[in-house]
């Protein structure tokens, strides 16, 4: 079975029908038959960017249970060392928390097919083993 990372832009994206990158992420969502899985930090970025609508919250969490992603927590002490020291690495281009998280999971499910936005971040993050992703909008 065929698994997508899920980033957080996407999943805003596709709840807001107004969002610019709506029509961009709905298609292949849309047709996406395998495991989609994300962190818990993407869902608590993405819970606080749909929060400004009064049914964000809901819809989000119909979302991923109807959709039923994995979602995995990257919040022990040796995952958050590791965000950190991946954050410093790619301070410059910026990386943050949920970025780092993605990049934990990749490594852990050896999965580098990643929906996202953010083209700069996921075109230069690498794993620990220099593993590079595949950005799906772009292929």
């Amino acid at each position: 079975m065929t698994s997508w990372l899920l980033d957080t832009g996407p999943l805003v994206a596709y709840l807001n029908a107004a969002d610019p990158a709506h029509g961009d992420v709905s298609q292949p969502l849309d047709g996406f038959t395998g495991q989609l899985c994300t962190t818990g930090a993407v869902i608590t970025e993405a819970m606080h960017f749909v929060a400004g609508s009064r049914s964000g919250p809901r819809l989000l969490t119909e979302f991923v249970t109807t959709a039923r992603i994995r979602v995995f927590e990257f919040a022990q002490p040796a995952a958050l060392r590791r965000c950190a020291t991946l954050m410093e690495k790619y301070a410059d281009t910026p990386m943050d928390y949920a970025d780092a998280t993605l990049v934990l999971l990749a490594e852990q499910l050896k999965c580098f097919d990643v929906l996202t936005l953010d083209r700069r971040g996921f075109s230069t993050y690498r794993s620990s083993e220099n593993r590079g992703f595949r950005l799906v909008l772009e292929s």
